[in-house]
């Protein structure tokens, strides 16, 4: 087993958990597939094979296929690692490490604006952080380079030894992450919401048993236990930053970042926390929280104080800040960094940089290439994050109601058209009325409208939480198929509810153009429902804030009214007729229309040939809808991964 001294490399030797036949158990390290990797002969020594693990192999901190195994390599599987020695394995030992090295870290931008200038700082396991310092001073900044999602461009950083640039994918699950922002969907209970966020993050392969069983370890962990039944939408605001701690937990990592966790606390529940997080911290773990509030800074081991420019202004005990900056409380330091920052960091570089020295580093390794998170087979994400949006749509009573709701009320609208004739043709010599063109307008926008309005808040009202499941190694295929396939079936449901009402009430299509009429006209109702639930988030994908959902909301809804060609003739106007062509709502009316045969009723005195009563017109009108849904499911992949990624 792994808890042994030295392991006796064999030709086969898996590493693995859970394992029926002899190898490397690693039963408590939840990173570690069933059947991870598999020593072998290769040549004149040993080689590894990875099994198509979850997590990845590792040697020497580069993440490998296969790759020969010399004396001294360093063998990562999960969080655990081996040093080879001949022909045995040796657990990596730590002991005496540092948890934490920064060593001169600097950030600039290609503009050449500074925004961390030579950071340096080493952590113990067991150790907790406070950072604090005025706006601007570069906390968020640091933050990013400790993480690797915005790199340094000078000095070093090292986690357990290992470097950062060149290990990263290896040291990657010993880094847990607590932005600002929760990541928790608040409308799911808080168990079923660690529930998922461990289906998502540990191997496909751990039975729901152990995941359990870690949701509820973790839960103990912060406290929690009590509240796992509980709506994180109606935990305390202390309980539900606790909540995103527990997200991270459940990977086990050694190193945990928060950022501004105690943000809109009040001074209650700004001590529960931070003595939670003070807990941890006394468990093993290395914690750093950056904040601005300085209330209970005490409980921390370490004070780095970052003046603005990213400079250091100082770094030691607690107890000793407000000492060195001469102050009598935080608000007097913060105002000296402001009014004097080059006086400051230049005081604590010549009188005190040397007290906490740094240990000799090992050289640079050569550069290595970004390395992607490891993740999840995207199916396994696919129907992880269903399952999760279906739970939290159905946990959303509100929202329910208003979705049973808004079809009857469109529908109610529909039915006030005055006339007979419905959605046929008229009478043997009648006069043709506009009956039929306005109730399937009236359809089609409302359509539109659900379409839209249930998906153009998604990307933006979740970015905080996709934006971490993404660092952790969530698919952008597997996130917003999962959002089109819930949120289409949902207005497929409404479209379908709509349709029937108004064909029990109201006379329905009489001539097919294949088989049945209502089927065609049901299909087209719900291509403008899809269409418009993919176009909803996309713009989703780059609206910045809620807020602005509404505006674009209306615009795009009125938009659409106008450019279906049901409201006025569009055919034969020139640059307004190209400019309807750019618009969904124009080819899923037109293949309504086919099906209603509107270019044979009289009503306009020049015929629309996308309105032709022709199957292979239908066909067209929703072969360009199919289109559209293809071409604005590209434009949402690609909005959340090159705008997110600069976030």
């Amino acid at each position: 087993g792994a808890s042994g001294l030295e392991i006796a490399l064999a030709d086969g030797l898996v590493l693995g958990r859970e394992l029926d036949h002899p190898g490397v158990a690693l039963d408590a390290d939840l990173q570690v597939s069933r059947r991870h990797a598999v020593v072998a002969r290769g040549g004149q020594g040993w080689v590894v094979r990875d099994l198509g693990s979850r997590n990845g192999t590792f040697v020497n901190g580069s993440r490998v296929d296969v790759a020969p195994l010399g004396s001294g390599d360093r063998l990562t599987v999960g969080q655990s690692s081996f040093v080879v020695r001949g022909d045995t394995l040796r657990p990596w030992d730590e002991t005496g490490v540092p948890a934490v090295v920064v060593s001169h870290v600097g950030r600039r931008l290609p503009t050449g604006k500074v925004l961390l200038d030579d950071v340096s700082f080493v952590l113990q396991p067991g150790t907790m952080l406070g950072v604090v310092g005025p706006s601007g001073a570069g906390k968020s900044t640091l933050l990013g380079a400790l993480t690797g999602d915005r790199p340094a461009t000078s000095g070093r950083i090292f986690y357990a030894g290992r470097d950062l640039a060149t290990s990263l994918g290896e040291i990657r699950a010993r880094i847990g992450l607590v932005p600002q922002d929760d990541i928790v969907h608040r409308q799911l209970r808080l168990r079923d919401a660690l529930l998922y966020a461990a289906r998502l993050r540990l191997p496909d392969d751990v039975a729901p048993a152990l995941r359990e069983q870690r949701v509820d370890a973790v839960l103990a962990e912060l406290g929690l236990s009590e509240h796992g039944a509980t709506r994180v939408d109606r935990l305390s605001g202390g309980q539900r930053k606790r909540a995103s701690v527990a997200m991270e937990l459940l990977t086990s990592p050694s190193f945990l970042l928060l950022d501004e966790p105690t943000s809109g606390l009040d001074p209650a529940l700004d001590r529960q926390l931070m003595q939670s997080l003070r807990a941890l911290a006394d468990g093993g773990r290395t914690v750093m929280v950056i904040s601005h509030n300085t209330n209970e800074l005490h409980l921390c081991d370490y004070v780095l104080f970052l003046a603005p420019g990213g400079r250091v202004a100082f770094f030691g005990p607690p107890d000793e800040v407000l000492e060195w900056f001469g102050s009598r409380d935080f608000a007097d330091a913060f105002d000296l960094a402001y009014r004097d920052a080059d006086g400051v960091v230049n005081r604590f570089r010549t009188q005190r940089s040397g007290s906490h020295p740094l240990p000799d580093l090992p050289d640079q390794g050569p550069p290595v290439p970004p390395v992607k998170p490891s993740r999840q087979r995207v199916q396994h994400q696919f129907t992880t994050l269903v399952r999760r949006h279906v739970r939290a749509l159905a946990a959303d009573r509100g929202l329910l109601a208003f979705s049973a709701v808004l079809p009857v009320a469109l529908v109610a609208l529909a039915l006030l058209v005055p006339g007979d004739q419905g959605l046929r043709g008229p009478a043997m010599g009648k006069v043709p009325s506009g009956q039929p063109v306005q109730i399937l307008l009236i359809l089609m926008v409302g359509a539109v409208f659900m379409g839209l309005s249930s998906a153009i808040r998604e990307l933006v009202g979740e970015r905080t939480i996709f934006l971490r499941e993404r660092a952790v190694g969530l698919s952008r295929v597997a996130y917003l198929a999962s959002k089109i396939a819930v949120l289409g079936a949902v207005v497929t449901a409404q479209v379908l509810v709509m349709l029937v009402i108004v064909l029990l009430l109201r006379k329905g299509p009489e001539d097919p153009l294949l088989l049945s009429g209502e089927v065609e006209l049901l299909v087209a109702l719900v291509a403008a429902g899809v269409v418009n639930v993919v176009l909803g988030l996309a713009l989703s994908g780059v609206i910045r804030t809620l807020g602005q959902t509404m505006p674009i909301l209306v615009m795009t809804v009125m938009a659409e009214l106008v450019f279906t060609s049901g409201l006025f003739a569009l055919t034969g106007r020139g640059a307004i007729e190209v400019v309807s062509w750019l618009f969904p709502s124009r080819w899923a009316f037109a293949a309504g229309a086919s099906v209603l045969d509107f270019n044979n009723n009289g009503l306009r005195d020049v015929d629309d040939p996308l309105w032709e009563h022709a199957f292979g017109v239908y066909l067209l009108d929703l072969g360009v809808v199919a289109v559209f849904v293809a071409v604005l499911a590209i434009l949402a992949w690609w909005t959340t991964g090159r705008r997110y990624a600069d976030r």
